[in-house]
C-alpha cells in the first residue's frame, strides 16, 4: 500500500473497527507520525499479528509511536528466538513494551534469567507470564536478582517472579524476606 494513502482507510482495510481507528489517529499528529505507524503496523501485520493486539500494542506503549522501526524489528527477532508464533503473540499481548525496549536490555536479561534458569522452558514462561521483568535495566534486575539469592531465596525466585512481581519495583529495606520464603 502507498505510503501517502490515507491512514484511516488503511486501518479499515486491515479490519480495525472504528474506536480502535480512532485511537490510532490519536497518536498521528503529523504525516510523518502516520507514515511512521503506517510502516510499523505494516511490519506488525507481516509477522503475524491482529490488529486487536496492534492496537493493544500502541495504547498500552506510549513510546510506540516515537521508537524506531528497526528496534522493533530486533526485539522481535529476539523473542522470536524464543517463543513460536502464539507465544510470542501472548507475550506482546501482555508486555508491549518488548517491542519499544532497548535490544542490547532486552537480550542482556534474557541472557541473565537463561543463566539463573538454564531450563529454556522456565525462560519461555518468564517472557510470556512476567515479561514485565525483563523491561528492567540489566543492572537493577541483575541487583534485584542477587538480592533475592543473598537472602537465602535462590531457590524461590522463580516463584517471587510468578506469585509476588511487584516485590520487583520495591525498595530492598522494603521488601519482607520472611513472607517470600
Amino acid at each position: 500500500m502507498d505510503k501517502e494513502a490515507n491512514l484511516e482507510e488503511y486501518l479499515k482495510k486491515l479490519g480495525f473497527d472504528q474506536d480502535g481507528i480512532e485511537n490510532v489517529l490519536l497518536y498521528a499528529n503529523n504525516e510523518l507520525d502516520k507514515k511512521s505507524i503506517q510502516e510499523k503496523i505494516d511490519f506488525l501485520i507481516s509477522i503475524g499479528l491482529n490488529p486487536n493486539v496492534i492496537l493493544n500494542i500502541i495504547e498500552e506503549d506510549l513510546t510506540f509511536v516515537t521508537v524506531d522501526l528497526d528496534t522493533i524489528k530486533r526485539n522481535v527477532e529476539t523473542l522470536q528466538k524464543y517463543l513460536n508464533q502464539e507465544e510470542f503473540v501472548e507475550a506482546l499481548e501482555l508486555t508491549p513494551e518488548f517491542l519499544t525496549m532497548n535490544n542490547e536490555d532486552l537480550e542482556k536479561n534474557i541472557k541473565l534469567i537463561g543463566i539463573l534458569y538454564p531450563n529454556i522452558d522456565t525462560v519461555k514462561i518468564i517472557i510470556q507470564d512476567r515479561g514485565e521483568i525483563l523491561t528492567y535495566k540489566p543492572d537493577y534486575l541483575s541487583k534485584k536478582l542477587e538480592f533475592f539469592i543473598n537472602n537465602g531465596l535462590k531457590d524461590r525466585i522463580l516463584n517471587i517472579i510468578i506469585e509476588n512481581v511487584e516485590v520487583f519495583d520495591l525498595e530492598n529495606d522494603e521488601i519482607n524476606i520472611e513472607e517470600l520464603k
